[in-house]
């Protein structure tokens, strides 16, 4: 009887390895018994291994907020990211103040500015760069521009400061070369504007400074940053 069984066994066990693909090892003791060992959790942690290491991408919808940004960001550990941007700005579409000077150019010029921003990333799955994340981002940018006003000049510089709680997810695909970050956050911003003014006082022109506070308005952030994967 046992020597019927032991071919039968056999089959169930060539059977299961062809149709879940596992590397198994199978022993016969002396009491004919069957010892099967699997490689399934190991087959299972080369599947979920992160990919990501460092990735260089660009905010794709910032450029409509007069930001132009180059990101890079890199893992720390299994759990975190460190993303730093840089880049220059020039003419929100969202500030009249400036937009209104880009389709009137006879109503001032505007200028280069810098803009700079960190975010560290928290990735839920462990597997820092990839899947889904929650973090903390801070902005920081300069618009610069000239008003020109009842034949006065005035010199303005907007100072922005984000504070943002953003969610998203980041993946690559197409060969593993292609990285794609979504994200929505919400949060607070604060403007500077600083001016300076050129105005005539008793025949002489003078240089006047001043600063403008308008304190902290709640904001709304959607974005979409596509790049390259690095290693």
């Amino acid at each position: 009887m046992k020597q019927n069984l032991i071919p039968f066994l056999l089959l169930i066990v060539i059977t299961l390895c062809g149709n879940h693909a596992f590397a198994q090892v199978v022993h016969q003791n002396k009491n004919d018994s069957l010892v099967v060992f699997s490689s399934e959790e190991e087959q299972i942690k080369n599947d979920t291994a992160p990919t990501l290491k460092s990735v260089i991408h660009f905010g794709w919808l910032q450029p409509a907020r007069g930001r132009f940004p180059l990101f890079y960001e890199h893992a720390l550990g299994a759990n975190f990211g460190l993303s730093a941007g840089l880049g220059i700005t020039y003419v929100d579409f969202f500030r009249p103040e400036q937009s209104s000077i880009l389709f009137d150019p006879s109503l001032g010029e505007n200028k280069i500015g810098l803009h700079t921003e960190g975010i560290l990333k928290w990735y839920l799955s462990g597997f820092a760069i990839e899947d889904i994340y929650i973090g903390f981002n801070y902005k920081f940018s300069t618009f610069n521009y000239t008003k020109f006003e009842q034949n006065l000049t005035n010199e303005i510089q907007e100072l922005h400061h984000e504070y943002v709680i953003i969610a998203g997810t980041q993946f690559n695909e197409w060969g593993n070369k292609l990285v794609y970050d979504y994200y929505f956050g919400v949060g607070m911003s604060q403007l500077y504007t600083q001016e300076e003014s050129v105005v005539n006082i008793g025949g002489i022109q003078q240089k006047l400074n001043s600063t403008n506070a308008r304190g902290i308005n709640p904001i709304i952030r959607i974005g979409v940053k596509m790049g390259i994967k690095l290693n």
